[in-house]
C-alpha cells in the first residue's frame, strides 16, 4: 500500500516537473530536470530492491522446503552410497577385476559428481535461506547442511581414495602383469637353458663359443634388469594397496626375483667357470703341446743317445749333459704338475672319458705326457748308470793303462840305458842277475797286463763305436810296448849271453894258451941241448916236430884268440875295459913270439948240428920232407868262402903255415949253402946229382913259396869277397831295418786328403827305392846261393844269412804293404769323409738358403696349409740327413782318433762348426714348424669364424631378399615386424662375431708381412665389412618400408648416416671410409682425363658442344659434391674416434680401478686386533670412499657419454653401448656393495673393540677395587676361627700328614695353597697365599707341623667361644661347614644373633660373564685373575657376613 502510494507521489512528481520544466529557463532546466531523474532513478531501484526482496522471501520460503527435501534426500543417497562403497571389498589386483573395479568406481564417481553439483546447489540455496531465515531456523538448517557436506566430504574422500587406489593399481597392476607374463616364462626359459648348459667344454673353439653365448646370456639378463626392478617396484605397492590380495602378488614377484637372483647367480658361477676353464684350456692346450714337444725332443734325445765315450773327462761331460736333462726336467716340474692338475680337473669337470671326446683326448695328452715324463726319467736314469758304470771301467782302465804304460816304458828305457854287456863274465854275470831281476819285474806286470786287457775289452763293450778303436789302439799300443818290453829285455838277454860266451871262451881261451905257452915254455927249456952225434940230432928234430905240430895247433888257436879280442874290443868304448882285453893278449904274444923265437933258434941249431955232423943228405932229406909236408898241407887246403869267420880263421890257419914256411927259410938257405959247398968240393957226377937236388929243392921251395901266397891271396880275396857280400847283405838288412824302423815310427795317418796323399806318395817313395832294392835282394840271394855251391862248408852260416835276409825282406814288404793298403784306405776314408762332409755342407747351405728365403708363415690358410706341405717335405728331407750326420760323426771321430794332431784339430772345428750348422737348422726347422702351426691356428680360427659369419650373411641376404614382399594387413605388417625384430635382434647378436672377427683379421693384418697375406685379408675384411654392410643396409631398408610412418621412415634413414659408436665400429668405419676415399682417389685421374678430353672435344669440334659443357658442369657439380662429403664424413669420422676413444678410456680407466678396488675390498685379510691399526683401516677406508666417490662422477661421465653416443651412434653399437654402460654400473654397484659392507664390517670391529676395552677396563677397575677392599678386610684372626671350626681337632691333626707326601714334616707354600684351594673350605688362593706368608714364619719357603700348629694355637683359650654371639657364630659356622653340596650355600647376618642363607647372584652373573667374555674377547690368564677375584669376593662377602 505504501508503495502505491509512493508511486503516486512520484507520477505526481513527474508531471509537476515536466511542467515546470516548460516554465524555467533553460539555464535551470538542467539542474531541475537532473533532480527528477535522480528521484526516479531512486524510486525505481527501491521498487525493484523491494519487488526482490519479496520475490526472495517467497523463493527462501519455497527452497527452504525443498532445501529441506533435497537434503534429507542427499543424506539418505549419501548413507546409501557409503553402504555401496564399504560394500566393494578390497582391490582386486587381476588386470580385468581392476579395470571392472575401476570402471565400477568410475560410476560411483561419476554419481557422486553429480551430486557435488546438487550438493553444492543445496548449500548456496541453504545459505540463500539461512540469510533470510531465524536465527532457530538457521542453526537447524546449518546444522544439517553441515551434515551433510561432512558426510559427502567423507564419502567423497572414501571414494577419491578408492579410486585413486584403483587408478594406481590398475596402472600398477598392469605394468606388473605385463612386466610378469612376459618375465616369468622368460625366467623359466632362462632357467631351463641354463640347467641344461653344457659343462664348460675342454677345447677353446668350443669354449669361446659358449663364453660367446653366455656374453649374450649375460646381455639379455642385464636387459632384463630393468623389468625386475620394475617388477619389484610395483610389487611392494600393490601389496600395500591390497594386503590381502598383494600375498599372491608377493609370492610372484618374490619369487621372480629370486628366481632372477638365482640366474644371475648361476650365470656368474658359470661366467666364472668358463673364464677359468678358458684359462685353463688356453693354458693346458698351449702348454701341453709345448711341454709334450720339449719332452719328445729330449725323449727322442735319449733314446737315441751320442755314443757313451771312452775317455773319462768325455764321460763326465756326458754325466753332465744327462744330469742337464733331469735340471731341465726339473724346471719343467712344476709345469707338469700344473698341466697334469688342470687336466685332471678338466676331466673330472667333463662327462668322463666314455661320453666326451674332448675329454678323451686330453686324457690321451695327459697319458702322452706321463708316459713320456716317466719315461724320460727311466732312460735318465738308466743312461745315468750306464755312464756311471763306464766311467767307473773307464777311470780304472785309463788309470791302470796309463800306470802300466809308463811302467813298461820306464822299464824299456831302463833296460835300454843298461851298460852295454862287459867283457868280464863276473861283470857279465852280474848284469845277467839283474836282467833276471828286471825279469821277475816284468813278469810282475803280467798280470797287470791281463787286467788292463780285460778291462779294455769290457770298455770295448761298453762304450759306443766311435770310441771302440781308441780304447782298441791303446790295448794295441799297450801290447806293442810290452812286445816291445819283452823284445828288449830278450835282446839283453841275448847279448849277455853272447857276451858271457864270448867272455867265457876267450879267458878259457886266453888261460889255456898262457896255460900251454907256460907248459910249451919249460918243455922247451927241458929239452936236452942239441946233441953231437946224428941220432941224438934226429932225435932231437923229431922231438921238436911233434912240439912244433903242438905249437902249430895252439897258434892257431892263438889266432882264434885275436879274433875274439878284435870282436871283444869292438864291443867295448872304456879304455879300461881295452886293457882288459889288450894286455894280456899283448903278453901273451910277447910270450909266444919268444917261445916261437925259441922254437926257430932250436930248429935252425938241429939243422946247424946235422950240416955240421956232414948230414948234408939227411938235413936235405928232412927239408924235403917238410916241403912234402907242407905241400900237402897246401894241397889239402880247399876254397874257402861265404862265411867272413871261417876265411879268417883259415887264413889265421894260413898264417901260421906261412910263418913255419918262413921260418924255414933260413934253413933253405943253409941247405944250398951247404950242398953249393958240397959241388964245390965234389966232381963229376956226384955234385951233378946233388945239383939237380939242390934245384929240386929250390924249386920246390918256390912252389910252396908260391903257392903259400897264392893261398894268401886266395883267402884275401874270399875273405874281402865275403865281407863284401855280408856288407851288402848287412846294408840291405841294415836298410831294411832302417825302413822298417820308419814305417814303425810313422806318423799317425793323415785325416785330410792332402796329408793322406802326401803320406800315400811319401810311402810310394819308400816302395820305389824298395822296388830299386829289390834287384839289388834277388843279386844277393842269387850270389849267396852261388856261394853256397861253392863253400858246402860255410853253408850254414850263408843259409842263415840268407833266410835272415828274406824274412826281414819279406817282412818289410809286408809291412810296406800293409801301410801302403792303410794309407790308400786312410786317402779313401778321408776323400769320402771330406766329399760327404762337403755334400753335406752343400746340402746344409742349400737348407740355410731355403730357410732364409723362405717366406714368413701366411696368415691365409690354404697359403699356410701350402706351406705346411711344403715344410713336411722338407723336414723328411731334414731328417733323412740325420743318418749322413750321424755317419759323418762317427767318421770323423774315427779320424780324430786316429790322425795327425793338426788334421784332428781341423776335423774337430769341421764337425764342431757342421753339427753347429745343423743343429741350428734343425732348430730353426722346429721354430718354422711350431710359427706355421700356430699360424694356421690363428689362420684357421679366423678363416673358420669368417666363413661361418660370411655363411650366415648371405643366408640372412637371402632371407631378406626373398621377404620384399609387404603386407597390407596390419596384423600380418605386425607380425612382420617382430620377425624382423627377432632377425635384427640376431644381427646385433652377431655384431660381437662381426667385431670379433674384423679385430681378428685386423691383428692378423698387423702381424702379417706378406704382402699377399695383406691383400687377401683386405680382401676378405672387406667382402666380410661389405656383406655386413649389405645386411644391415638391407635391415634397415626392410624395417622403413615395414614402418608406414614417414617420421619414422625419415628417422630410419637418418640413422642409415651415423658414425658414432664404439671404437671398433668406428675403425671399421674409418677402414671403409679409407678405402672409399682410395677409390675416389683413384678415379680423380680418370675424372681429370674426362675433363681433358671434353675440353680438347669442345676446342676441337666444330658443332653444337654445349651438351657437353651442362654434362661436366654437371659432372663437376657432384664430383666436387662428392669430395665434399668425403671430407665431411671424414671429420665427421674423425670426431666420432675421438668420442670412440675417450670413452674406451674412461670406461676402461674405470673398470682397471674398480678391478683393483675390488681386489683390495675381497682380498683384504683379516682385520687386526688392534685399535690403531683398526682406526688406521677406516682412515684409509674413508679416503677409498672418497676416491670412490670421486669415480661416481667418471661413472657419470662415463654413462653421459655413452647416453649421448647412443643418441646420435650407428645402430650396431647401441648394443655394446648399452653393454659398456651396464657394465660399469653394475661393476660400480659392486664395488659400491663390498665398500660399504667392508666399512660396515670396520665399524663393527671397532665397536667390538670399543666395547671389550670398556668392559675390561670396568673389570679390572672393579678387580683393582675387590682386591683393595679384600686387604682392607681380611682379618686372618677371623680366618683362623672359621678354618678350626671348618676342620675338627682330627682331621687338624693329620691335616699336615696328609698334605705331607714326602712325609719329611713339612710341605711347601704351594701345597698348602693348592690342597686347600682344592678343598671344600670356603677360601681363595689369594687368601690361602696370605695364610700360607702367616704360616711360614721363618720365610723359608716351607711349612712345618710346628709352624702350622703355633699360627692356628696363638692363644688356646682364644678358641672358646666367649659370648653367646659367638657361640651362635660358631654353631652357624660349623653348620654351614656340614652342607657337601657342589655350590654351599652362604649365610647372612641380618640382626643380633639373626642370619639367614643367601646367594650372591651378582658374583654368579660376573662369573658368567667372565666366561662368556674368555670364549669371546680375553685370554686365559686375565680370566683366570677374574675368577680368582672373584672367588676373593665370595670370601669377603663371608667375611661380610660374620
Amino acid at each position: 500500500m505504501k508503495h502505491r502510494n509512493s508511486k503516486a507521489l512520484l507520477d505526481s512528481l513527474n508531471e509537476v516537473s515536466s511542467a515546470l520544466l516548460e516554465l524555467v529557463p533553460w539555464r535551470a532546466r538542467e539542474g531541475l530536470e537532473k533532480m527528477v531523474a535522480e528521484d526516479n532513478e531512486r524510486y525505481r531501484l527501491v521498487s525493484d530492491t523491494i519487488t526482490q526482496k519479496v520475490e526472495e522471501i517467497d523463493a527462501a520460503i519455497l527452497r527452504s522446503q525443498q532445501f529441506d527435501q533435497a537434503a534429507d534426500a542427499e543424506l539418505s543417497w549419501i548413507t546409501e552410497t557409503e553402504k555401496k562403497l564399504m560394500s566393494l571389498g578390497d582391490i582386486r589386483l587381476e588386470q580385468d577385476q581392476t579395470s571392472a573395479q575401476l570402471q565400477l568406481q568410475k560410476t560411483f564417481t561419476m554419481e557422486i559428481l553429480r551430486h557435488k553439483d546438487i550438493i553444492d546447489e543445496l548449500v548456496k540455496s541453504g545459505h540463500k535461506i539461512m540469510a533470510t531465515c531465524s536465527e532457530e531456523e538457521k542453526q537447524s538448517m546449518k546444522k544439517k547442511l553441515d551434515k551433510v557436506l561432512k558426510n559427502y566430504d567423507a564419502i567423497c574422500q572414501v571414494n577419491s581414495e578408492r579410486y585413486l587406489q584403483l587408478e594406481r593399481a590398475q596402472s600398477l597392476v598392469n605394468q606388473f602383469w605385463e612386466t610378469y607374463e612376459e618375465l616369468w616364462p622368460w625366467l623359466t626359459e632362462t632357467q631351463r637353458i641354463i640347467s641344461q648348459l653344457p659343462a664348460p667344454a675342454l677345447e677353446y673353439e668350443t669354449l669361446r663359443q659358449q663364453q660367446e653365448e653366455h656374453r649374450q646370456l649375460r646381455e639379455l639378463i642385464a636387459e632384463h634388469k630393468p623389468h625386475i626392478d620394475k617388477m619389484n617396484k610395483t610389487g611392494p605397492q600393490l601389496l600395500e594397496l591390497s594386503p590381502g590380495e598383494g600375498f599372491s602378488i608377493q609370492e610372484k614377484y618374490v619369487a621372480a626375483d629370486t628366481l632372477y637372483s638365482q640366474i644371475k647367480e648361476d650365470v656368474k658361477k658359470r661366467a666364472v667357470a668358463l673364464d677359468e676353464a678358458i684359462s685353463q684350456s688356453t693354458q693346458f692346450h698351449d702348454k701341453i703341446d709345448q711341454i709334450l714337444e720339449s719332452l719328445e725332443r729330449i725323449v727322442e734325445r735319449l733314446r737315441q743317445p751320442p755314443s757313451i765315450s771312452a775317455e773319462v773327462e768325455k764321460i763326465k761331460e756326458q754325466i753332465s749333459e744327462n744330469k742337464n736333462v733331469s735340471v731341465d726336467m726339473e724346471k719343467l716340474q712344476p709345469l707338469y704338475e700344473t698341466l697334469k692338475k688342470r687336466g685332471e680337473e678338466m676331466i673330472a669337470r667333463s662327462e668322463g672319458t666314455d661320453k666326451d671326446i674332448s675329454a678323451k683326448a686330453v686324457q690321451d695328452k695327459l697319458d702322452q705326457m706321463v708316459f713320456i715324463w716317466e719315461n724320460i726319467h727311466t732312460l735318465v736314469e738308466e743312461r745315468e748308470a750306464k755312464l756311471l758304470d763306464v766311467m767307473e771301467l773307464a777311470e780304472k782302465f785309463w788309470c791302470d793303462h796309463m800306470s802300466l804304460v809308463v811302467t813298461t816304458k820306464d822299464t824299456q828305457d831302463f833296460i835300454r840305458d843298461l851298460e852295454d854287456p862287459g867283457i868280464d863274465p863276473s861283470v857279465v854275470k852280474q848284469q845277467q842277475e839283474a836282467a833276471e831281476a828286471i825279469k821277475e819285474e816284468i813278469d810282475g806286470l803280467q798280470e797287470e797286463l791281463d787286467i788292463v786287457i780285460n778291462l779294455g775289452s769290457e770298455l770295448i763293450a761298453a762304450c759306443g763305436e766311435p770310441d771302440k778303436p781308441i780304447v782298441k789302439k791303446s790295448i794295441d799300443e799297450l801290447n806293442s810296448a810290452w812286445d816291445s818290453l819283452n823284445k828288449a829285455w830278450k835282446d839283453r838277454v841275448d847279448k849277455l849271453e853272447e857276451a858271457m860266451q864270448a867272455a867265457v871262451q876267450y879267458q878259457d881261451g886266453l888261460q889255456a894258451i898262457f896255460d900251454w905257452v907256460d907248459i910249451a915254455g919249460g918243455k922247451l927249456a927241458s929239452m936236452s941241448p942239441i946233441g953231437t952225434d946224428l941220432e941224438t940230432v934226429k932225435q932231437q928234430i923229431e922231438e921238436l916236430k911233434q912240439f912244433k905240430s903242438e905249437a902249430y895247433q895252439q897258434q892257431i888257436e892263438m889266432e882264434r884268440l885275436n879274433h875274439q879280442a878284435e870282436l871283444l874290443l869292438k864291443k867295448v868304448t872304456e879304455e879300461s875295459d881295452k886293457h882288459t882285453v889288450q894286455d894280456p893278449l899283448m903278453e901273451l904274444k910277447l910270450i909266444w913270439d919268444s917261445l916261437d923265437e925259441r922254437i926257430i933258434n932250436r930248429q935252425h941249431k938241429l939243422e946247424g948240428a946235422l950240416l955240421a955232423l956232414g948230414q948234408f943228405q939227411h938235413a936235405l932229406d928232412e927239408l924235403l920232407t917238410w916241403l912234402t909236408h907242407t905241400e900237402g898241407l897246401l894241397s889239402e887246403q880247399k876254397p874257402v868262402g861265404g862265411d867272413p869267420k871261417a876265411i879268417e880263421i883259415e887264413l889265421a890257419k894260413h898264417h901260421v903255415l906261412q910263418n913255419d914256411v918262413l921260418a924255414h927259410q933260413s934253413t933253405v938257405e943253409a941247405v944250398n949253402k951247404a950242398g953249393n959247398d958240397l959241388i964245390g968240393s965234389s966232381a963229376g957226377e956226384e955234385a951233378s946229382n946233388l945239383q939237380n937236388k939242390l934245384e929240386v929243392l929250390n924249386q920246390r921251395w918256390q912252389n910252396v913259396l908260391e903257392k903259400t901266397e897264392q893261398r894268401k891271396q886266395q883267402l884275401d880275396g874270399a875273405l874281402r869277397q865275403a865281407k863284401g857280400f855280408h856288407g851288402e847283405i848287412e846294408d840291405l838288412q841294415q836298410w831294411l831295418t832302417d825302413t822298417e824302423r820308419h814305417l814303425l815310427a810313422s806318423k799317425p795317418l793323415g785325416g785330410l786328403p792332402e796329408t793322406a796323399r802326401e803320406q800315400l806318395n811319401a810311402h810310394m817313395e819308400i816302395c820305389a827305392a824298395f822296388d830299386v832294392k829289390e834287384e839289388t835282394y834277388k843279386s844277393l840271394m842269387q850270389k849267396g846261393q852261388q856261394m853256397l855251391a861253392r863253400c858246402p862248408k860255410s853253408a850254414e852260416t850263408i843259409d842263415q844269412d840268407l833266410n835272415n835276409l828274406k824274412e826281414k825282406w819279406e817282412s818289410v814288404e809286408t809291412k810296406l804293404n800293409e801301410r801302403k793298403t792303410k794309407l790308400e784306405e786312410a786317402l779313401n776314408l778321408a776323400m769320402e769323409f771330406h766329399n760327404s762332409l762337403q755334400d753335406f755342407i752343400n746340402w746344409l747351405t742349400q737348407a740355410e738358403q731355403t730357410l732364409n728365403v723362405a717366406s714368413r708363415p701366411s696368415l691365409i690358410l690354404d697359403t699356410v696349409l701350402f706351406q705346411i706341405d711344403e715344410h713336411k717335405v722338407f723336414a723328411n728331407e731334414v731328417n733323412s740327413h740325420r743318418e749322413q750326420i750321424i755317419e759323418l760323426d762317427k767318421t770323423g771321430t774315427h779320424l780324430k782318433y786316429f790322425s795327425q794332431k793338426q788334421d784332428v784339430v781341423l776335423i774337430k772345428n769341421l764337425l764342431i762348426s757342421v753339427q753347429s750348422r745343423w743343429e741350428k737348422v734343425v732348430q730353426r726347422l722346429v721354430e718354422r714348424g711350431r710359427s706355421l702351426d700356430d699360424a694356421r691356428k690363428r689362420a684357421k680360427q679366423f678363416h673358420e669364424a669368417w666363413s661361418k659369419l660370411m655363411e650366415w650373411l648371405e643366408e640372412s641376404e637371402k632371407s631378406l631378399d626373398s621377404e620384399l614382399e609387404i603386407a597390407n594387413d596390419p596384423d600380418k605388417i605386425k607380425t612382420q615386424l617382430a620377425q624382423h625384430k627377432e632377425f635384427q635382434k640376431s644381427l646385433g647378436a652377431k655384431h660381437s662375431v662381426y667385431d670379433t672377427t674384423n679385430r681378428t683379421g685386423r691383428s692378423l693384418k698387423e702381424k702379417t708381412s706378406l704382402a699377399d697375406d695383406n691383400l687377401k685379408l683386405d680382401d676378405m675384411l672387406s667382402e666380410l665389412r661389405d656383406k655386413w654392410d649389405t645386411i644391415c643396409g638391407k635391415s634397415v631398408e626392410r624395417q622403413n618400408k615395414l614402418e608406414e610412418s614417414p617420421v619414422i621412415s625419415g628417422q630410419f634413414t637418418d640413422a642409415l648416416q651415423p658414425v658414432h659408436g664404439d671404437i671398433d665400429l668406428v675403425m671399421n668405419l674409418i677402414d671403409n671410409h679409407k678405402v672409399f676415399q682410395k677409390e675416389l682417389g683413384k678415379r680423380t685421374s680418370s675424372v681429370q682425363a674426362l675433363k681433358r678430353s671434353a675440353r680438347e672435344l669442345i676446342e676441337g669440334s666444330r658443332d653444337d658442344s654445349s651438351w657437353v659443357k651442362v654434362q661436366m658442369q654437371e659432372l663437376s657439380t657432384r664430383w666436387e659434391t662428392v669430395c665434399a662429403l668425403s671430407i665431411s664424413k671424414q671429420t665427421r669420422l674423425e670426431a666420432a674416434l675421438r668420442q670412440a676413444e675417450e670413452f674406451h678410456s674412461v670406461v676402461h680407466a674405470l673398470l682397471e680401478w674398480l678391478a683393483e678396488a675390488e681386489q683390495t675390498l675381497r682380498f683384504h685379510g683379516a682385520l687386526p686386533d688392534d685399535e690403531d691399526a683398526l682406526r688406521t683401516l677406516i682412515d684409509q677406508h674413508k679416503e677409498f670412499m672418497k676416491r670412490l666417490e670421486e669415480k661416481r662422477a667418471a661413472l657419470n661421465k662415463a654413462t653421459s657419454m655413452g647416453d649421448a653416443m647412443l643418441a646420435i651412434c650407428h645402430p650396431d653399437s647401441i648394443t655394446t653401448i648399452k653393454h659398456w654402460i651396464t657394465i660399469i654400473r653394475a661393476r660400480f654397484e659392486e664395488v659400491l656393495a663390498w665398500a660399504k659392507q667392508h666399512q660396515q664390517r670396520l665399524a663393527s670391529a671397532l665397536a667390538g673393540l670399543i666395547a671389550k676395552q670398556e668392559l675390561l677396563e670396568a673389570l679390572l677397575a672393579w678387580l683393582q677395587w675387590a682386591e683393595t677392599t679384600l686387604r682392607v678386610y681380611f682379618d686372618f684372626d677371623i680366618w683362623r676361627k672359621q678354618y678350626m671350626r671348618w676342620h675338627d681337632i682330627k682331621s687338624r691333626s693329620g691335616l699336615l700328614r696328609r698334605i705331607d707326601k714326602h712325609q719329611d714334616g713339612k710341605i711347601t707354600r704351594q701345597e698348602f695353597i693348592v690342597w686347600n684351594s682344592f678343598s671344600k673350605f670356603p677360601t681363595s688362593r689369594l687368601e690361602m697365599s696370605a695364610v700360607a706368608d702367616i704360616f711360614d714364619r721363618d720365610g723359608d719357603g716351607y711349612i712345618d707341623y710346628y709352624e702350622f700348629v703355633a699360627a692356628l694355637h696363638p692363644n688356646k683359650d682364644a678358641y672358646k667361644p666367649v659370648t653367646d654371639a659367638d657361640k651362635i657364630e660358631d654353631e652357624v659356622t660349623r653348620q654351614v661347614a656340614k652342607c657337601k653340596c657342589a655350590k654351599r650355600f652362604q649365610v647372612e647376618q641380618i640382626g643380633d644373633n639373626k642370619y639367614r642363607v643367601i646367594i650372591f647372584p651378582f658374583i654368579q652373573n660376573l662369573k658368567s660373564s667372565v666366561h662368556l667374555l674368555q670364549n669371546n674377547y680375553l685370554n686365559t690368564s686375565v680370566t683366570l685373575s677374574l675368577l680368582f677375584f672373584f672367588s676373593f669376593l665370595e670370601y669377603l662377602s663371608h667375611v661380610v657376613a660374620r
